[in-house]
């Protein structure tokens, strides 16, 4: 990692964009709804036998409940992750709470083009895409 000169100016801090919240929203709703419907078959087969109706509770619940800390693990994890510009480089964090950290730096003097491209038609409407530097 360079040291920053005295010089050094931020210019921008960029969050990534809200898409990536897409994927990991739709599975925690479906892994929710699957654990309620679970909980609501247990709630239907409780007067014909009860130990089916304990197995299905406690697996819906731990179904809930592994979906919410995983939601909330990876949700916290996404929200770290940015883009820091300054005059003379460029910074991006990448983390997954608790187990990764990723920092990657690069000065302008070693990038020759940096390349932002769209692919099809989803990206281009959300106006989002990659960013990728050319050395």
């Amino acid at each position: 990692m360079n040291t920053p000169s005295t010089d050094e100016r931020l210019v921008r801090i960029v969050d990534e964009h809200w898409v990536k919240y897409l994927l990991p929203g739709t599975m925690y709703v479906l892994l929710e709804a699957i654990g309620v419907v679970i909980m609501y078959a247990a709630h239907a087969v409780a007067l014909d036998t009860m130990l089916l109706s304990h197995a299905l509770l406690i697996t819906g619940f731990a179904i809930m409940l592994l979906a919410h800390h995983w939601f909330f693990m990876r949700l916290m994890s996404e929200k770290i992750d940015c883009i820091i510009i300054t005059n003379q480089r460029s910074i991006s964090f990448k983390t997954n709470l608790f187990l990764h950290d990723e920092m990657i730096e690069n000065t302008y003097q070693r990038m020759y083009t940096v390349e932002a491209i769209k692919e099809g038609i989803v990206q281009n409407v959300l106006n989002y895409g990659t960013l990728k530097d050319r050395k």
